[in-house]
C-alpha cells in the first residue's frame, strides 16, 4: 500500500529522486526510488533509509524549538549543492522525506508531498 503511494509522489514531481516514510524513530517503513531514471540521479534503496533515519534527530531538535515559539514543526526544506530534501511532518512522530535532484522545482515537490502526507495520515 505505501509503496504505491510513494512511487505516486516520484511520478508526480519531475526531477524527484526517490521518496522515504519513516516512523518516530527514524526507521524506513517505506521507500521508494525513482528506478527507471538516469543511472547518476537514482538513489538506491539503502540511501533513502539512511537519508531518512539522518533526519530523526535534527527534527527532534527543532520540533522542541520550536514548539513554544512558532507552534508545531509541520515541514521543511534541506538545500544542498547535490540534492534537496523536502520534509513533511505527520501524526504520532511520523515523517515522509521527497529527495529531489539539483534544479527540480521545490514548489512542486512540495505540493505533491502535502497531497500524500494527507494519505498517509489517515493510514497511520
Amino acid at each position: 500500500m505505501f509503496d504505491a503511494i510513494l512511487r505516486e509522489l516520484i511520478e508526480a514531481v519531475p526531477g524527484a529522486r526517490g521518496a522515504v516514510f519513516c516512523d518516530n524513530l527514524g526507521e524506513a517503513v517505506n521507500s521508494v526510488g525513482a528506478s527507471g531514471r538516469a543511472a547518476p540521479s537514482e538513489l538506491t534503496d539503502f540511501d533513502l533509509r539512511v537519508a531518512g533515519a539522518q533526519l530523526a534527530t535534527p527534527l527532534d531538535l527543532a520540533r522542541a524549538a520550536l514548539a513554544t515559539d512558532y507552534g508545531a514543526l509541520q515541514e521543511c526544506v534541506i538545500g544542498g549543492s547535490h540534492e534537496t530534501l523536502l520534509v513533511h511532518l505527520l501524526p504520532e512522530g511520523y515523517y515522509l522525506v521527497l529527495c529531489l535532484e539539483p534544479g527540480a522545482i521545490t514548489a512542486r515537490g512540495m505540493f505533491w508531498l502535502r497531497q500524500i502526507a494527507k494519505r498517509l495520515a489517515v493510514e497511520i
